[in-house]
């Protein structure tokens, strides 16, 4: 039986340098900044996290000090952009902490179930991801939960638990196999192992999920996404 590892990364991933960790600190920077304005609510939360997929990608891919390095950096601008919201010093500290967490937490289970190759683009690579990416998110939002529960009634921590992981875990699930895929074809002898069809379907699937997912962002269309979410929210009207 193989032993259960805890190392995300593989030995046999080619080398990548400076530049790719710093691609990765701008792709997050990016997400990270613009889904605080576009999908931020009243309450303190956003709708989707995408910006988790280039953390996730650092651990798969990068040398462990790039991929430190990468982490503490990401932690830095999360904690800066939360600071310039309602957060308080310390939910923002607790928040950008999870954050940390639920990546690494992805990045142990796809390196575990998805196969020894980091390209997520083919199809039944993705299908296995997306159980692992809200798994994930579900385990975060969990010790969120615990450490300051939004609810009064335990019919609300679920709620808001809910809407927490579902939250984390699309964005992961829109992010992380796009943002990994850039990568796998920076170079030519790095190329994804899925055809023309499954890498540009991706691509073209999460940009337009994404814009949907804003342009929607204040009305009850947004609900679509969660269906069991808008009909717990229906129900409690």
């Amino acid at each position: 039986m193989r032993r259960f590892s805890l190392k995300p990364r593989r030995l046999a991933e080619p080398p990548r340098g400076v530049g790719a960790a710093l691609l990765l600190v701008a792709v997050y920077a990016g997400l990270a900044s613009i889904t605080r304005l576009m999908s931020y609510h009243v309450d303190g939360f956003t709708m989707f996290w995408p910006a988790n997929g280039a953390v996730v990608v650092a651990m798969l891919i990068l040398p462990y000090r790039s991929c430190l390095a990468v982490l503490l950096t990401c932690f830095s601008i999360n904690m800066g952009l939360n600071l310039l919201t309602n957060y308080a010093v310390f939910d923002s500290w607790v928040i950008s902490g999870l954050n940390i967490f639920v990546s690494y937490m992805t990045a142990v289970l796809t390196r575990r179930l998805c196969g020894a190759t980091t390209d997520l683009s083919r199809l039944r690579r993705l299908a296995v991801f997306a159980p692992v990416a809200f798994l994930s998110a579900g385990l975060e939002a969990g010790v969120g939960e615990v450490i300051f529960p939004t609810g009064k009634v335990i019919a609300e921590v679920l709620h808001d638990w809910l809407q927490w992981a579902l939250c984390d875990g699309l964005g992961l699930l829109l992010s992380t196999p796009a943002i990994l895929l850039s990568f796998k074809n920076y170079r030519e002898a790095d190329r994804s192992e899925a055809s023309s069809l499954e890498r540009w379907g991706l691509v073209v699937g999460a940009a337009l999920f994404t814009m949907s997912s804003f342009a929607f962002l204040q009305t009850p269309y947004f609900l679509l996404i969660f269906p069991i979410l808008g009909s717990r929210l229906n129900h409690s009207q």
